[in-house]
């Protein structure tokens, strides 16, 4: 499965690859976009998740880019 995620800051559109199956938890999104997940902030199809949550084929994945200013 191909799962689509669109990055902020920037907008970027990344494919990831996350194997053959029906799911996967967004923990395995993160580690192969290279994101821990106190880093980011995600959204599945517009509702904020966490880590645990899963991800299906179809779904919009947007991660949000934590920034912390002094």
């Amino acid at each position: 499965m191909i799962v689509e995620v669109v990055t902020y800051p920037g907008g970027e559109l990344v494919k990831v690859d996350v194997g053959s199956k029906d799911f996967v938890p967004v923990a395995v999104v993160l580690r192969r976009l290279g994101y821990r997940p106190y880093e980011v902030v995600v959204t599945v199809n517009g509702e904020l998740v966490t880590e645990d949550d899963v991800v299906r084929d179809g779904d919009l994945v947007e991660v949000y880019k934590v920034m912390s200013v002094g």
